[in-house]
């Protein structure tokens, strides 16, 4: 019979059951990059093994992976499993919980082109006599996608697009506020400058002409009151 994916077993990346809003526990004691086991202030932050964890934060961290958990102690460890020299020393205290990783990530892509490729090969090959797929490789199978499409969905772990909706909405208003705010301060500068004018016309001793509109003559202007200034191009009361 010929080789086909079929024929063989399907090796899929291992994927690892997340942590709900990823909380986060302390080590207890300072370790090599060597150490084998460590122990935690609270286990509970972590979910039961095998499983990943994340020591420290941002680019300051390393991704491990704990086969067994025991307690507050982990062990069976694979240190610094994401990048090569990624372990480190860490000093008691240092934050470790069960981040998203770029491990989950690349288990999903990788699992799901697998499962295309058989599916792919299914489809091509049903006539084939010489491949025999059976109702339970074929179970198999869609209960591998089904769990995949499981886990890309599960809110805790990834953003939903409802929730990508509403920080864009609260974006948006935001934007918009800031834009009426901006419009309001030159509101209020513009009734400032006109206050301005305002008080000096009624308390200040105005000396030179302060008004907008400066008048060499008042021919053709008729003037109710106050008498005209002509060295200082002024009504004056």
């Amino acid at each position: 019979m010929n080789e086909t994916p079929l024929t063989q077993n399907i090796e899929l990346k291992p994927m690892y059951p997340g942590k709900a809003y990823s909380p986060h526990t302390t080590l207890v004691q300072a370790i090599s990059a060597d150490t084998t086991e460590i122990e935690v202030a609270d286990a509970s932050a972590l979910p039961p093994a095998p499983n990943i964890a994340v020591i420290g934060t941002n680019e300051n961290a390393e991704t491990i992976i704990y086969t067994e958990k025991t307690g507050n102690l982990l062990s069976g460890l694979i240190r610094g499993v994401e990048c090569p020299d990624e372990a480190r020393a860490w000093n008691a205290g240092a934050l470790i919980a069960r981040n998203i990783a770029k491990l989950d990530l690349d288990a999903i892509q990788e699992n799901i082109l697998k499962l295309a490729i058989i599916a792919g090969d299914v489809d091509g090959h049903v006539a084939n006599v010489d491949i025999h797929v059976t109702a339970a490789w074929m179970q198999e199978i869609m209960s591998i996608i089904s769990e995949l499409m499981a886990f890309s969905q599960r809110s805790d772990i990834f953003i939903t697009q409802a929730e990508r909706d509403a920080w864009n909405a609260a974006a948006q208003t935001a934007a918009q506020a800031l834009s009426i705010a901006l419009e309001n301060a030159g509101t209020v500068a513009d009734m400032r400058s006109r206050l301005s004018q305002i008080e000096d016309s009624l308390f200040n001793a105005i000396i030179a002409n302060p008004f907008i509109v400066t008048f060499g003559t008042l021919d053709g202007i008729a003037v109710p009151r106050g008498i005209w200034n002509e060295t200082f191009h002024r009504v004056e009361c």
